[in-house]
């Protein structure tokens, strides 16, 4: 979600890419790159301020047997 405050964009998230791939395991079809968002973000050529992760439990919640296959 990304929300604008005073002409800023702001983006909020729960979840890390590590604690991501810890739900997703194995996977080998689910490739991703090294890159935190924070990386995207500071290559941008506007200021983009990034909050998270926050409510880790909360946003872990649908994840949870999600990436399990089967």
């Amino acid at each position: 979600m990304v929300m604008h405050r005073f002409e800023e964009p702001l983006l909020v998230f729960g979840i890390d890419a590590v604690r991501l791939r810890l739900f997703r395991g194995d996977l080998a079809e689910q490739r991703d790159a090294e890159l935190s968002c924070r990386d995207v973000f500071n290559a941008s050529p506007h200021p983009i301020e990034c909050i998270g992760p926050v409510l880790i439990e909360e946003a872990s919640a649908p994840h949870k047997g999600f990436w399990t296959p089967g």
